[in-house]
Order: C-alpha cells, then sequence, then structure tokens
C-alpha cells in the first residue's frame, strides 16, 4: 500500500502517503493528531504545511471535492 517503509509520523513523507495513512489507519492519524496539538511549536512541518492539522483541513476538504464530483457523475 505504502511505497517506503518509515515512522507513520515521518514528516518526510510524501502527501500521497500522509493521506494513505489517514484513509486507511484513521487510529494513527488520530494519534499524529494529538502528537501534533500537545507539540505545536516543534512540528517542522510535513511539505510545506505546518501542522498535521493542517494537513487534515486539506485532506478533508478534498474530501468534500471528490464526494461533490461523484454526485455530479451518479
Amino acid at each position: 500500500m505504502f511505497d517506503r517503509v518509515s515512522c507513520f509520523c515521518c514528516p518526510l513523507q510524501r502527501l500521497s502517503e500522509l493521506r494513505k495513512l489517514r484513509a486507511h489507519f484513521p487510529e494513527l492519524w488520530g494519534r499524529m493528531l494529538k502528537m501534533d496539538a500537545k507539540m505545536p511549536g516543534h512540528n517542522r512541518g510535513f511539505r510545506d504545511y505546518a501542522t498535521v492539522h493542517d494537513l487534515e483541513r486539506r485532506f478533508a476538504g478534498e474530501d468534500r471535492q471528490e464526494e461533490k464530483q461523484l454526485k455530479l457523475f451518479a
């Protein structure tokens, strides 16, 4: 499923890997959100995003867009 093997919370992962993690392993994604909330000033960022919460907002928005598109073609 993943292109590389690393720690689930590695900030060097590609966004596509983080999307897969969120979709298929929500418990690990939840742990990342909790860790991020505890130490926001220590997060070095995930590929141009400052926090896991920023990525959560992006991915949730992408999910909504995909749902809208699917409804158009249904």
